[in-house]
């Protein structure tokens, strides 16, 4: 990860440009903390999603929650973004209402093997995961998270931006490698189509 070195707020402002024209930006706690600020502060007025990276990391997030349109923390992150003992962490609209407080709009919070919990402004909705071949979870939450952006900029309602991010992460689980080269809008399509038959 030595690249994320480089992503630097110098380094971010020659891609203002760009990054000023987009419907939305994507950020993770793998950037560093001056990285993060520098876009949270320039971006406000654009929708911003965030991915927790991991348990260590997503602490990053905290000073930025009230700023983050939708994050996409697991379930022990959340805990900790939250500040909810672990015991605790299982009461998910209890969960959620904390994040929301610290002023998180849209919650997406991967339960693995159980699926996702969502939470909008304190109205939550539990989406099961798929049966499905292979055992790579390594690209899971990445496809769940491309999938919620690709669902954003579609307009999609949020039931069907979940379902849709549920079977990315299907669809990802059964590759060999972090991404499934298959992965697209209509091979996840497929993917739906195929479990409403099984």
């Amino acid at each position: 990860m030595a690249v994320l070195e480089y992503l630097t707020p110098e380094a971010l402002e020659k891609c203002h440009g760009t990054l000023s024209r987009a419907s939305l930006i994507v950020v993770d706690a793998n950037l560093s903390d001056a990285s993060l600020s520098w876009l949270f502060s320039r971006y406000s007025d654009t929708p911003i999603f965030a991915d927790t990276v991991s348990a260590a990391k997503c602490v990053r997030l905290k000073p930025h929650l009230a700023k983050i349109d939708t994050l996409k923390p697991n379930l022990t992150e959340a805990a900790m973004l939250a500040g909810v003992p672990p015991e605790k962490s299982g009461d998910l609209p209890a969960l959620s209402q904390k994040l929301h407080t610290l002023g998180v709009r849209h919650l997406v919070i991967s339960l693995g093997k159980d699926g996702v919990w969502s939470s909008i402004n304190g109205e939550g909705v539990h989406i099961p995961a798929m049966d499905g071949n292979g055992a790579n979870v390594t690209g899971c939450g990445d496809a769940l998270m491309s999938a919620m952006v690709h669902s954003r900029l579609k307009n999609w309602s949020r039931e069907k931006s979940l379902r849709f991010g549920v079977a990315a992460s299907s669809l990802a689980r059964e590759a060999d490698t972090a991404v499934n080269p298959l992965l697209s809008e209509s091979s996840v399509f497929e993917c739906l189509k195929e479990a409403c038959h099984e």
